[in-house]
């Protein structure tokens, strides 16, 4: 997870990011992958940006819809949806 959980933090922790979680070959999330996901979608949401996650496999969205997380994360079921509303959020 540390080669994964660096970048990440990295790259949501900008102040104003705007970010696409491609889950495209995701089969299952921890609750560590969790944990970092809500909070990378709060940080981001307090600087003005925004972490969109998306291409979530059927066993991930099954996890964050019985956990109801999709009330707390952006999805967006395709990646050039995703990319789409990123963007035009940006201007």
């Amino acid at each position: 997870m540390p080669q994964v959980e660096e970048p990440f933090s990295a790259v949501t922790r900008r102040p104003g990011a705007r970010v696409v979680v491609d889950l495209t070959g995701v089969d299952i999330v921890t609750t560590l992958a969790l944990s970092m996901f809500i909070a990378a979608a709060n940080l981001a949401k307090q600087s003005g940006g925004e972490v969109v996650f998306t291409e979530a496999t059927p066993p991930v969205r099954d996890t964050l819809r019985r956990l109801r997380l999709t009330s707390v994360l952006i999805t967006i079921p395709g990646l050039q949806e995703a990319i789409t509303h990123v963007r035009a959020k940006s201007k």
